[in-house]
């Protein structure tokens, strides 16, 4: 299923096509056209990485011991 919300002003929409599970040697970054018309920014600013290595740092940072926030621990 594949649902669209437009725009109330009329203005045109973006679609951005995505790819999933690519090749482990594959290198992957960001589009530089779409960072610099949104962020205004090089797209140099974002690293490129070869997809095992992105999914290693992945897995790394997402299983790892979370601190408590200040907010809870009240320091």
């Amino acid at each position: 299923m594949h649902r669209v919300v437009s725009q109330s002003n009329g203005d045109g929409r973006m679609s951005i096509a995505s790819f999933y599970n690519p090749g482990s040697d594959a290198v992957i970054y960001p589009a530089p056209e779409l960072v610099e018309m949104v962020a205004g920014k090089s797209s140099e600013v974002y690293p490129r990485f070869v997809f095992e290595d992105y999914m290693k740092l992945y897995v790394e940072q997402k299983f790892k011991a979370k601190e408590p926030s200040q907010s809870i621990t009240g320091v």
